[in-house]
């Protein structure tokens, strides 16, 4: 569906590195007992830091607050790009951003 929609996810994140390593962090820990397993490193993005294996995945407080904002950010943001497919030169698309934009703000 997104690739119909020409809505490129990877250019409506802040940190689409963060987004993709959230993603192998909560496989790892549903999956792998919160461990650093070869799945985990595999998709980890080109330029972060890769831990060791069996290295225990740590989620506290601190990293759940950012990571759950960075996604909160890229919801809106495909939310606002699906609209403006749907509703191309429309001002009712500023309309509808307005609200949610200011929030992730």
């Amino acid at each position: 569906m997104v690739e119909r929609l020409k809505i490129r996810p990877n250019q409506l994140s802040s940190d689409w590195g963060a987004v993709l390593e959230a993603f192998a962090r909560r496989n790892a820990v549903v999956h792998a007992g919160s461990q650093v397993d070869q799945k985990y490193l595999t998709r980890l993005p080109d330029g972060l830091e890769k831990p060791s294996l069996g290295t225990p995945i740590v989620c506290d407080e601190k990293y759940l607050i950012e990571i759950l904002d960075l996604i909160g950010q890229l919801g809106t943001s495909l939310a606002i790009a699906w609209v403006a497919h749907f509703l191309p030169g429309s001002p009712n698309v500023a309309e509808l951003a307005v609200q949610p934009v200011v929030r992730d703000l």
